[in-house]
């Protein structure tokens, strides 16, 4: 919704309870996933509804009989602080034992951990919890039918009540949200259980113990390498990020994304073993190392920028020129190697190697075409030129891997068997989104200013 309407998000994250306050009090502007209710409504401007709840009861092994709201009579009852359910059930359960706890998750642990008989909550928070903590000893024991009386048990968003042009915007959004939209994101967020998931890739019992021991995978994302990897309206983008939550969900693990450090830092937090997994990343001797590769996933031909004054087409053509690369990418190591007449300048990232191409710091960049083109396209790059596809020896380095830390293979073999489960269509529709289809064959290329005079006639 935020990017069709062209709005940038910011953010907040707190208690359920707190960021309601602070809603009401102006210091955040919109509440998602929210209830509508009277109390609410003096203080909030709410969308049409745009998803059903179903509460579940949820009890720990060991309670038995609980078959209805009614039931948990005498039970020590976990509840989230600012939920509507928690203000509701004191009223409908009069003789439980309440007790009012900051978040969701701290509700499943502490019940997990025997501190706790049940709890009420959205059946799909709960079901996601309980897979994401292995939290094996809690199970739904039936549906909340709670009586909501004046509330709408329906999520909404919530606009703060001094801006009813937001709300305006907002709705009239909403109401371009297909039918099919609205699918593609409940098959994403509510389609294959963990179970369902894994049973479509066939593991051998040592990859099903160490995925189970090690839940939570930590992957790189870059900040700026679209469209394969990059950071955008305040989450990771880009294909390679779409492919490794694909393969991810079919093994029925967590990614946990690190975005932050240049590339170089990031090899450098494998090597520590700070980092798991490096995404879109290509095989090369020294990588090999302290790297494990899978497959290659998507081919990515390397190709030479110039300015359009001094164009090269050739890796021999830039024999005593200075090119440009970012730090730590295999570029260096290739030319290190195989062609030390050419001097060589790394910089922070892909789009800083274009950017000392136009202003005169290089003679050309080496860069990868459809991270190159969009980068161009993206920061309004002028008066450079694209070779066609260079050859710099190996045509393995076009090929686009999943690389993962030496010490552990039981991961590495289990993504590599994700991956082969991923079916021709899946992987046509991640290319879809993010890469030109059908694509003529890169010819030379230039990118020339913009004749103001033509624009303005």
């Amino acid at each position: 919704m935020a990017q069709r309407a062209g709005l940038h998000l910011e953010y907040v994250q707190d208690t359920w309870k707190n960021l309601v306050a602070m809603g009401k009090q102006k210091k955040i502007d919109l509440l998602h996933t929210v209830f509508y209710t009277p109390e609410r409504a003096t203080f909030f401007h709410f969308t049409e509804p745009y998803k059903s709840v179903v509460n579940g009861i949820y009890v720990r092994d060991g309670v038995k009989g609980v078959t209805s709201l009614k039931d948990l009579t005498g039970k020590r009852v976990l509840l989230p602080k600012g939920d509507t359910i928690a203000e509701l059930l004191p009223r409908l359960v009069p003789n439980a034992e309440f007790v009012f706890l900051d978040t969701y998750e701290a509700i499943l642990k502490t019940l997990s951990l025997g501190e706790g008989d049940a709890t009420v909550m959205d059946t799909a928070v709960a079901n996601y919890l309980i897979r994401k903590n292995t939290l094996t000893n809690i199970q739904p024991a039936a549906e909340a039918q709670i009586d909501a009386g004046d509330r709408d048990p329906r999520y909404r968003l919530a606009v703060r009540k001094d801006w009813p042009e937001l709300q305006s915007i907002l709705q009239k959004v909403m109401n371009t949200i297909t039918r099919d939209e609205i699918a593609t994101l409940e098959s994403r967020w509510f389609g294959l259980s963990i179970l369902t998931s894994s049973a479509r890739v066939a593991l051998n019992q040592e990859e099903k113990k160490w995925l189970k021991a090690n839940p939570v995978i930590r992957v790189h994302n870059e900040k700026d390498w679209p469209p394969f990897n990059y950071f955008e309206y305040d989450s990771p983008r880009g294909l390679s990020i779409d492919y490794m939550n694909q393969v991810a969900e079919k093994l029925g693990i967590q990614i946990e994304y690190v975005t932050g450090p240049s590339w170089n830092e990031f090899l450098e937090m494998v090597k520590r073993q700070e980092l798991d997994v490096m995404l879109n990343i290509v095989k090369t001797e020294d990588r090999m190392k302290y790297l494990l590769y899978t497959d290659p996933y998507i081919k990515n031909p390397n190709i030479i920028v110039s300015s359009q004054e001094s164009p090269y087409e050739t890796i021999q053509a830039l024999f005593g020129k200075t090119v440009t690369f970012p730090k730590g990418f295999f570029y260096e190591e290739v030319l290190t190697k195989s062609f030390p007449r050419i001097k060589r300048l790394p910089v922070e990232d892909t789009l800083a190697s274009l950017k000392a191409v136009t202003f005169g710091r290089a003679d050309a960049a080496l860069g990868e075409s459809a991270v190159v083109k969009t980068l161009i396209n993206k920061n309004l790059l002028i008066g450079l030129r694209i070779s066609g596809e260079v050859d710099i020896g190996n045509p393995d380095l076009t090929n686009l891997r999943i690389g993962v830390r030496k010490d552990w293979p039981l991961l590495q073999s289990a993504l590599m068997k994700a991956m082969a489960a991923i079916t021709p269509q899946e992987l046509s529709q991640i290319r879809q989104k993010w890469l030109v289809v059908d694509e003529p064959p890169i010819t030379q290329q230039t990118v020339v200013p913009i004749s103001y005079g033509r624009l303005i006639g």
